[in-house]
């Protein structure tokens, strides 16, 4: 085969072709080669008695169409290719039967999604950077809500007893704004996840730590709390961060009246307590109109 050869046009863009392969035909049948799903269907066909599992992670950040393509059609339950011959034959994909199938728009051949493949994608509901999933992906989906677990937080064995009060204090505070105020306030899109207290505990555990109440506070500091401000800032509530302004707040919010309101202004006291008290920090709702906001001060 002759060497490749370099051509560069005026503007500087360059490419390189082999003169063997000035045939089209020949030059795909080289270059063109399976993706990722079609190896993973080729898997999952050649094992029916196994389940296959694929994992995407924050499916609403990708580009769909170019993601999922003519797989949209053979993902959907109903379309799926179900085995239909016994354990006794060596397996063929002329055993699958398959209602619905694709041509592969490249290579011309024929594709389906056998019922032992499995697709797992997790989406963020709070992340209003990307937009929600259309309606044509969301019904091949069935959806489960994850909730926030702050009460199962595992910390390292060495860690002393008062800096796993301090951590748990916290844990707590979060949790119960989570679900007496944020939730009950502004819905469940407002509230905090337990990532960070993983990060938390994950910090603790390094060696070589020498003040871990300096860790958890730095982590509070500069994670935690700018997240709920952020959080807070997209419902324009961040007023229920101020002591003094928080009732004041609840007053111009009549949907939240009663034992709920009651039970929102607790979990709020008490985790302003929890931030001065435990981490010497708290939050401080500062400046007038469009420039007033939240901000995390020494206490």
């Amino acid at each position: 085969m002759a060497p490749p050869t370099r051509l560069t046009s005026a503007d500087g863009d360059s490419c390189v072709w082999w003169p063997e392969a000035h045939n089209a035909q020949n030059w795909m049948r080289g270059a063109i080669s399976d993706g990722f799903f079609v190896d993973i269907c080729q898997k999952a066909v050649a094992s029916p008695d196994k389940d296959v599992l694929v994992l995407i992670d924050e499916l609403n950040r990708c580009n769909i169409p170019s993601v999922f393509g003519d797989l949209m059609l053979t993902l959907e339950a109903s379309k799926r290719a179900t085995y239909v011959g016994n354990s006794s034959e060596t397996v063929r994909a002329s055993m699958w039967d398959a209602s619905t199938t694709a041509q592969l728009p490249y290579s011309g051949r024929t594709f389906f999604v056998p019922d032992n493949a499995y697709v797992v994608a997790t989406t963020n509901t709070t992340d209003r950077s990307v937009a929600p999933l259309d309606a044509a992906l969301r019904r091949r989906f069935a959806f489960l809500r994850l909730e926030p677990i702050l009460t199962e937080l595992p910390l390292p064995a060495h860690i002393s007893q008062d800096i796993r009060d301090v951590f748990h204090r916290g844990a707590i505070s979060i949790n119960s704004v989570n679900e007496n105020a944020l939730r009950a306030v502004l819905g469940p899109d407002a509230i905090l996840g337990h990532s960070y207290f993983h990060a938390i505990a994950a910090d603790l555990g390094r060696d070589g730590t020498t003040d871990p109440f300096a860790v958890i506070a730095r982590h509070w500091r500069f994670t935690v709390l700018p997240q709920l401000i952020d959080s807070l800032r997209a419902f324009n509530a961040e007023e229920i961060l101020n002591p003094r302004t928080r009732n004041v707040w609840f007053d111009h919010h009549p949907e939240l009246a009663g034992a709920e309101q009651t039970s929102a202004i607790e979990a709020l006291h008490q985790f302003d307590l929890h931030l001065v008290e435990d981490l010497q920090i708290k939050i401080s709702v500062e400046g007038t109109g469009l420039a007033r906001g939240a901000r995390v001060i020494d206490a």
